[in-house]
């Protein structure tokens, strides 16, 4: 599994695999969008695969789709224990956030917009710096599509720095982007021939050691 991707295709059987590991499987499991129907494509959850993960006890249902990440943020910050304890951080291995990512950038830029940044206690607030946004690149879509949601978000409240650091990072990881998807695709493309072909050379062994099973018995 070390050469797949966690956020392409493993984060949400590894959600489903912890739900189903539990003592006792909840009837229901709400996985949630990682974007809405406008940005949706082929990931680790997705509207059309999270539901074959069910069972005959527990559904699994891809949950929030019609709902954008601002959006969602928006609603987080309406809850002071929440900002106390949001950590989106995979980079700090700790209770806190490193600041420096882009998973937290991109949620300090939302917290920012939303007048709700210094509540987040989760976060330092010296680490926050709009100058590292153009710098950063991302490594999936996702990422991409969430800091066009802050750019339109940003130039609509009248935040023109946040508009520029925003604009500036989709400028920067445009081409990129456009790379990074090529050679994703013409990865897949490589291990499903590879795959095919080795799945035809098992079948021609096993046509061949049939054929001298059937040639033996005759001689028999």
């Amino acid at each position: 599994l070390g050469s797949i991707s966690w956020a392409d295709a493993i984060h949400g059987p590894a959600l489903g695999a912890a739900a189903l590991l539990l003592p006792q499987p909840p009837a229901t499991v709400l996985i949630s969008a990682s974007g809405t129907r406008l940005d949706s494509m082929p990931y680790g959850t997705h509207p059309l695969s999270d539901s074959l993960m069910s069972t005959s006890q527990t559904s699994f249902r891809h949950y929030g789709i019609e709902t954008s990440r601002f959006a969602k943020t928006a609603l987080v910050a309406e809850s002071a224990e929440a900002l106390e304890c949001l950590h989106v951080c995979w980079r700090s291995e700790s209770d806190r956030n490193c600041g420096r990512c882009l998973k937290c950038c991109l949620t300090q830029m939302a917290l920012d917009l939303l007048g709700k940044r210094r509540q987040a206690t989760t976060f330092r607030p010296e680490r926050y710096s709009l100058g590292l946004v153009p710098t950063l690149r991302v490594q999936t879509h996702d990422g991409l599509n969430y800091m066009n949601e802050l750019r339109v978000e940003a130039m609509a409240r009248g935040r023109d720095d946040v508009f520029s650091a925003a604009a500036e990072f989709l400028a920067a990881n445009h081409r990129d982007a456009r790379l990074l998807a090529s050679s994703r695709w013409h990865r897949r493309v490589r291990k499903w021939r590879n795959s095919i072909a080795k799945r035809q050379l098992t079948a021609a062994r096993m046509l061949r050691a049939l054929r001298r099973w059937e040639g033996s018995n005759r001689a028999d």
